[in-house]
């Protein structure tokens, strides 16, 4: 089964970097420092559909994106990140 995008949502497969802390507990590459004032890097993943189709994006390219409000589906062992285009900060 393949999920598309509709309306004006992205659907990202999110770069997986998790790694395991002293106590076995998995976090993602944004937690992996001891300095809490450091600033944390972005999620980055590669788009896989976009709902409204236009210049600025498309699909096969790589963002980096906010990870706040985004919503994870899992379909056929993949995870997809369903964000708004708002919610891209760069591409790579």
């Amino acid at each position: 089964m393949r999920l598309v995008a509709v309306n004006d949502v992205i659907m990202v497969i999110k770069d997986h970097g998790e790694y395991k802390s002293s106590g076995g507990i998995i976090l993602p590459p944004q937690m992996t420092s001891d300095n809490i004032m450091e600033i944390p890097a972005p999620y980055t993943g590669t788009i896989d559909s976009i709902g409204i189709p236009d210049d600025e994006y498309q699909v096969g390219e790589r963002i980096a994106f906010c990870d706040t409000g985004g919503l994870y589906i899992k379909v056929d062992d993949i995870e997809y990140v369903i964000i708004t285009k708002e919610m891209v900060i760069g591409k790579l």
